[in-house]
């Protein structure tokens, strides 16, 4: 299983050992996880930080959640490709995500512009589904 190279909707919520496993297939491409909740965080941003070659990566919370990418101590560098579902707040820190080419962010009514978002400079296209409509005052 260390050579996998895609592991697509895993449930989170068998636990964090399960989000520790994920970080040992060192070759994998492509992660899709589902159900993650909001203390798994940390544990999920140190396996993704041992993901040296992913390159596209999902996310979809089990509740509004935050989810800080500065956590991830040593980003995947080609990971070009990143969709966030259900999350509450999502934190850019600079240098996080050097190659990213398409963000897709489904959030909860709560979510805003993510903060950061400037420093994507290889970003060609973003995705904002269900994002809350602006009021003008």
């Amino acid at each position: 299983m260390l050579d996998l190279w895609k592991l697509c909707y895993v449930e989170a919520n068998n636990g964090r050992c399960l989000i520790v496993e994920l970080g040992k297939p060192r070759q994998l491409r492509r992660l899709g996880i589902v159900n993650l909740m909001e203390e798994d965080g940390l544990s999920m941003c140190g396996s993704i930080s041992n993901m040296k070659y992913l390159q596209s990566l999902v996310i979809f919370s089990k509740h509004d959640g935050i989810l800080n990418l500065q956590t991830i101590s040593d980003p995947p560098r080609y990971l070009r490709n990143l969709c966030l579902h259900g999350l509450k707040t999502l934190n850019i820190h600079e240098g996080a995500l050097p190659v990213l080419e398409h963000l897709e962010i489904q959030p909860s009514p709560q979510m805003e512009v993510p903060f950061g978002i400037q420093l994507l400079k290889n970003l060609t296209r973003i995705d904002f589904v269900g994002m809350p409509k602006l009021s003008h005052s």
